[in-house]
This record gives C-alpha cells, sequence and structure tokens, in this order.
C-alpha cells in the first residue's frame, strides 16, 4: 500500500506502509537508502524523515551556496516535518512544532537573503508550515502567522484577519488556504487567485505551465477529483483516475490512485513522449 508521494523538478518518489521507497525519473545523482521512512517532502530536491527523525536529501544538490556551505544541510533531529523554500533553504518543525531552518547551519549568508538569524523566527509551535517569500505557519486552532528572513512584523507579510480558520495553506504566486468551515479554497493574499471555486477539498496543487511562471492551482477533492478551473492541466488527469495523493513538480504531476497505482501527466498539449518522470514508472506501481 502506498502511503505518500513526493515530487522535485527532476524525479518522484513513492513511500509504502512498510516506510519502503521507489523513485523514478533522474536517478543521476545521489541515491537514498530504500527503507526506513516515515515520510517524504517536495522541493527542488526529494528529502525523507527516517523513523529516527532524520532528513536526507537525495537527487541533484543546489550548485550556488556560499563557498564551503551545504545549502541543504540537515540539522539534528529528530523532526516531525521539513519543508523546501524557493531558495537553497529548507525548514523543519521539530518534536515541539517549533521552526528551525538549515540556515542555521551556514557560517555565512548568501546575497541577497541576509539577516536570517536563529531568532528571527517566532517561538510558536505550528502544525505546518507553507513556505514561498514568506515563511508562514499554521496554528492547531486553524490561525496562520507569515514573516520573513528578517523576522516577524514585515509590511507585506500576510496577516490573519480572523475571517476563516484554516485546515491547510499554499503558497504559489500568493497565499491561499482550505477552511475548515467548509473545504473552500480561498485566496489570502498575492496575486490574483485563478483556481478552483467549489468546496469540499482536502489538497491544493499547483502547476506551472507554459509560459513559464503561469502558476495555476487545482484543489483535490474528497473524491478523488482534480478540480483546476481555467486550467488545461484538467484535460490531462487520467480519466477516472479517482486519486489520494498528489505531487507536482514543474510541468508534470504525479499521483497515488485510490485503487493504489500511480499516474503521471503534464506540459501543455500532452506533449512529454521524452519525459522520463512520466514514462518511466516503474511497472509495479504504474496505472494501466
Amino acid at each position: 500500500r502506498l502511503t505518500a508521494i513526493a515530487c522535485s523538478p527532476r524525479q518522484a518518489c513513492v513511500l509504502n506502509a512498510n516506510g519502503g521507497l521507489t523513485c523514478w525519473g533522474d536517478l543521476s545523482g545521489t541515491s537514498p537508502p530504500m527503507s526506513g521512512y516515515t515520510s517524504i517532502v517536495n522541493g527542488g530536491n526529494v528529502s525523507g524523515i527516517t523513523s529516527d527523525g532524520e532528513v536526507l536529501t537525495w537527487g541533484v544538490t543546489y550548485p550556488n551556496c556560499p563557498a564551503g556551505q551545504d545549502c541543504l544541510a540537515d540539522l539534528p533531529g529528530p523532526h516531525q516535518a521539513a519543508f523546501s523554500a524557493f531558495r537553497p533553504q529548507r525548514f523543519y518543525l521539530d518534536e515541539l512544532g517549533q521552526v528551525t531552518s538549515s540556515r542555521d547551519n551556514w557560517t555565512g549568508d548568501y546575497p541577497p537573503y541576509e539577516g536570517a538569524l536563529p531568532d528571527a523566527r517566532p517561538k510558536d509551535t505550528f502544525s505546518t508550515l507553507a513556505v514561498g517569500p514568506f515563511i508562514c505557519g499554521l496554528h492547531a486552532d486553524g490561525t496562520f502567522l507569515c514573516w520573513s528572513d528578517t523576522g516577524i512584523g514585515s509590511d507585506s507579510a500576510p496577516l490573519d484577519d480572523g475571517t476563516h480558520t484554516y485546515a491547510l495553506l499554499d503558497q504559489a504566486d500568493g497565499l491561499c488556504g482550505i477552511t475548515r468551515e467548509d473545504g473552500s479554497i480561498v485566496r489570502i493574499s498575492g496575486s490574483t487567485y485563478d483556481g478552483p471555486t467549489g468546496k469540499g477539498y482536502r489538497a491544493i496543487v499547483t502547476y506551472t505551465q507554459t509560459p513559464p511562471g503561469d502558476a495555476r492551482r487545482c484543489g483535490l477533492t474528497a473524491d478523488g477529483d482534480l478540480d483546476c478551473s481555467a486550467s488545461p492541466y484538467e484535460q490531462m488527469v487520467p480519466a477516472g483516475a479517482q486519486l489520494d495523493k498528489v505531487c507536482s513538480g514543474r510541468s508534470y504531476v504525479c499521483g497515488i490512485r485510490f485503487d493504489g497505482k500511480v499516474s503521471c501527466w503534464g506540459r501543455e498539449e500532452g506533449n512529454f513522449s521524452d519525459d522520463p518522470l512520466i514514462l518511466h514508472i516503474p511497472d509495479e506501481i504504474r496505472a494501466p
């Protein structure tokens, strides 16, 4: 039984109920141990959290870190969750739900993102994070707090106005959330929202279309339908797929279906004939 799926721009992996890992796509970089995980993490690289709370990262690494630095250097665990940023930096939630960052291991800064000090983050406890232009933490009561590299109180950081409580946050071209009240997706801040308009969603998925940077959001319903309003990707979802979990790279999406098999699709007009992430799904998990 497959329990989780994670994507990077060049690789996808699934996790089974026994903690075993299956990956495909561009496997030319570093390879992970194939067992002993409790969860896997999307990002510029795929990462896994082991049973003892350590984070392992594999695949292509960031080439532009400060001299002698590892931009994805792991802080000692245990961690309960990890989140990748747009830039070469990772954020963690520890066992208490407090935030730490891979930047805490650096001896220098990576311009222009200077000033990210350990004491620049809140001491709150969070259930999850949404990492993008800002770092936004979701509290257990459904409220959220956002901050920047330089700390709390940035004039442009999204603010919680108390209109809703949230079950999930997503950051891509703005901050959106799934409300606890009825499962609808609402725009909290940022650019004009172009995405699902219905209700009852349990996940948000972001795709990048042509032209590059044209980000669109889709909502995953309880029935397993992927609702991508005003997006051609809605037409690419395999008919009758009924998706349980999904992940997105840059121009593709992979999903675990309710029948336990995996489907992948992507790129406008279905032009993915040479894409190993689409074609090379291992036979034992590939949907017919």
